[in-house]
C-alpha cells in the first residue's frame, strides 16, 4: 500500500535485477500514481512529472 513519500535506502553493491531493471522502469514510466504496486520507480516518475508540469524543466536539475 502507498503510505506517502519515504526515503528508500538500498545496498548499491547488491544486484536486484527483478526489482530494478529497464523492464520494471518502463512499466512505471507514465503510469498513473497508485495504478501499479508500490515501487521506488512510481515515486520517481511522479516526482519528475510533477516537477516538469509545474516548473517546466528547461535547465539541468536533480531530484533527490
Amino acid at each position: 500500500t502507498y503510505t506517502g513519500n519515504i526515503l528508500i535506502a538500498v545496498n548499491p553493491f547488491m544486484k536486484l535485477p527483478h526489482l530494478y531493471d529497464l523492464h520494471m522502469m518502463d512499466q512505471y514510466r507514465g503510469a498513473i500514481f497508485g495504478e501499479l504496486s508500490p515501487h521506488v520507480f512510481a515515486i520517481a516518475d511522479s516526482a519528475y512529472r510533477y516537477y516538469d508540469l509545474y516548473y517546466h524543466i528547461t535547465f539541468s536539475e536533480s531530484i533527490v
